[in-house]
């Protein structure tokens, strides 16, 4: 199978890589097997799925009552 990204052709997930080695992690191959064709898409992608998980501790913490760490207010307790 070949894979489209930043408007050339790979024929591997691992040639991808080896061009662009910052987007060798992370899941990234993932993402581009998923259909992301550009480094901005590509980025967007991984910051909504950041979010997603950042949200998911958050709420767990919360639900926990576990103390959590803000910059603003440094280990404080969330009710």
């Amino acid at each position: 199978m070949s894979y489209l990204f930043e408007g050339r052709e790979f024929r591997a997930l691992q040639d991808i890589a080896a061009e662009f080695p910052a987007y060798r992690s992370r899941g990234c191959t993932d993402l581009i097997r998923a259909g992301a064709t550009t480094i901005a898409e590509l980025e967007r992608r991984l910051a909504a799925r950041d979010e997603a998980a950042r949200r998911s501790v958050r709420a767990q913490a919360r639900r926990l009552g576990c103390a959590t760490y803000s910059a603003a207010r440094p280990f404080r307790r969330t009710s």
